[in-house]
């Protein structure tokens, strides 16, 4: 069976919020997930997730998302790495 690593786009509505939906899927299929980036609000998530393991795991896995009525986008091809550099928070101790 082929190994892959895709990525995804992840849409949740706000009742999905408090259920472990990536969580189950890693338990539930043979798919290590990544979370490379995220915006959650009140109303509703967005997900951009990486899935890696056997092709066929990940297209069952994606299947199941769509039963849970997330909206699956993807597999993403065109990806930009992030700038984690803007991200890091600058040493405590160090005077300005």
């Amino acid at each position: 069976m082929a190994q892959a690593s895709e990525v995804y786009n992840l849409t949740f509505h706000r009742e999905m919020s408090n259920s472990p939906i990536l969580f189950n899927i890693g338990k539930r299929f043979r798919v290590t997930v990544n979370i490379r980036r995220a915006i959650l609000s009140d109303e509703s998530g967005w997900v951009e997730v990486q899935f890696s393991g056997p092709e066929e795991e990940i297209g069952r896995a994606v299947a199941d998302l769509h039963t849970t009525g997330v909206i699956v986008t993807g597999p993403l091809t065109d990806l930009v790495e992030p700038d984690y550099e803007e991200y890091i928070a600058p040493s405590i101790g160090r005077g300005t």
